[in-house]
C-alpha cells in the first residue's frame, strides 16, 4: 500500500542550513528561512525512522519536502539542490520510496528545465494551492503541465501558511490555512479544467482536499446559474472533479466517509507523517469503519500503477 503523504527533510538540506547556505539559518531544531521556519528534529530528518515507519505498516512511500521548503518563485539553484537531495535520500533508502520534485516557478522555461531534469528520477511534483499572486492555470505553466502529463506524473497540491494576519492566533495559519489554499488549489483546477486537459497527469489534493468536497456543489451552481467571472465553455465542475485524487489526511471520519461517497474511487492514502497534525492513526487496527482502508489501498495502488507506467 502506498502513502501518498509523507514528510521528510533531506540530510543535505540539513547541512546547508548549518551552513548558512541557500538563506537559511539553523535554530536549534528549527531550520529559519524567509518568513518561515520548519522544524528540523525529530523524525522529520531521521532516516531510520521513516524507513521504520514504511516497515512497520507495509508500505511503499512518496516522499516530499514540507512546504515551508517549496518557496516557489526562489532562484532555480535552490529548487535544484532540493531535488538532487531528495533523489539522493531516494537512492538510500531500502524501503520502496517515490520522491516529489519542487520546482522555482520564477518563470515557465527554468520552471519546465528543472522537470526536464529530475523527470526520470522523481514521480512527480509538489506544488502550493497558489503561487503568490499566480495561479496553477496560469498560462506561463502550460508547457510544464504538458510535460508532467507526458510523463504520467503526480502532482501533490499541497497548501501552506496563508498570509492573512487574522490567522495568526490560534494556529489557524495552520489549522485554517492549510485547507484554505487546498481549497484554493482545487478551484483553480476544477475552473480551469486542467484536469481534463492534461490528463496524463494527476493532481491529488492533501489534506483531504479542503473544504473541495463540501463546496463543489456551490461551484456547480455558480456554474450553471452563469456568474460572473466563471467560463461556462469550459466542462462542468463537477465533471471536472471527478478527475481529482484526494488524499485521506481528513481528521475526522465523518468527513473521510463523505470524502469517499463523492469520490470512492479517487481517494487514497496520506498521511502527513510526522506532523503532529497527521492522520498515521489512520493505519491503527479498528481506526477506521470496516473495508475504508481496503479502499484507499486499493486506491492508492491503482494511482501509482499510473504514475510508474509513466
Amino acid at each position: 500500500m502506498w502513502d501518498v503523504h509523507v514528510h521528510l527533510i533531506p540530510p543535505d538540506v540539513v547541512d546547508a542550513a548549518q551552513k548558512g547556505q541557500f538563506g537559511l539559518q539553523r535554530d536549534g531544531d528549527w531550520i529559519a528561512l524567509d518568513d518561515d521556519r520548519v522544524l528540523a528534529g525529530g523524525r522529520m530528518t531521521d532516516l531510520q525512522a521513516v524507513e521504520h515507519y514504511a516497515s512497520q505498516h507495509g508500505l511503499s512511500i512518496v516522499l516530499s519536502v514540507p512546504p515551508a521548503l517549496l518557496r516557489q518563485g526562489q532562484d532555480p539553484l535552490w529548487a535544484s539542490f532540493v531535488n538532487d537531495a531528495l533523489i539522493s535520500v531516494k537512492r538510500g533508502l531500502t524501503c520502496e520510496v517515490e520522491v516529489l520534485a519542487i520546482l522555482p516557478f520564477r518563470d515557465g522555461d527554468a520552471t519546465a528545465r528543472e522537470w526536464n531534469r529530475v523527470r526520470y528520477t522523481c514521480a512527480g511534483v509538489t506544488v502550493g494551492g497558489s503561487m503568490g499572486e499566480s495561479r496553477l492555470s496560469d498560462p506561463r505553466y502550460a508547457s510544464l503541465w504538458g510535460a508532467l502529463a507526458e510523463r504520467g506524473a503526480l502532482a501533490l497540491v499541497h497548501g501552506g501558511v496563508h498570509s492573512d494576519p487574522r490567522l495568526s492566533a490560534h494556529y489557524l495559519g495552520n489549522l485554517v490555512g492549510y485547507p484554505y489554499e487546498d481549497t484554493v488549489g482545487a478551484a483553480d483546477l476544477v475552473f480551469s479544467a486542467l484536469p481534463l486537459k492534461y490528463p496524463g497527469l494527476q493532481w491529488c489534493i492533501s489534506h483531504g482536499g479542503g473544504a473541495a468536497p463540501f463546496l463543489i456543489g456551490r461551484w456547480q451552481r455558480g456554474y450553471d446559474t452563469r456568474r460572473p467571472g466563471i467560463d461556462t465553455t469550459q466542462p462542468p465542475p463537477k465533471e471536472v472533479y471527478r478527475a481529482l485524487w484526494f488524499d485521506s489526511a481528513a481528521h475526522d471520519i465523518r468527513a473521510l466517509k463523505f470524502l469517499l461517497e463523492g469520490a470512492p474511487d479517487h481517494v487514497v492514502l496520506g498521511t502527513d507523517y510526522p506532523f503532529p497534525m497527521g492522520t498515521v492513526w489512520h493505519l491503527e487496527e479498528n481506526a477506521l469503519p470496516a473495508g475504508v482502508l481496503d479502499t484507499l489501498q486499493a486506491n492508492s495502488d491503482h494511482l501509482m500503477e499510473r504514475v510508474r507506467k509513466g
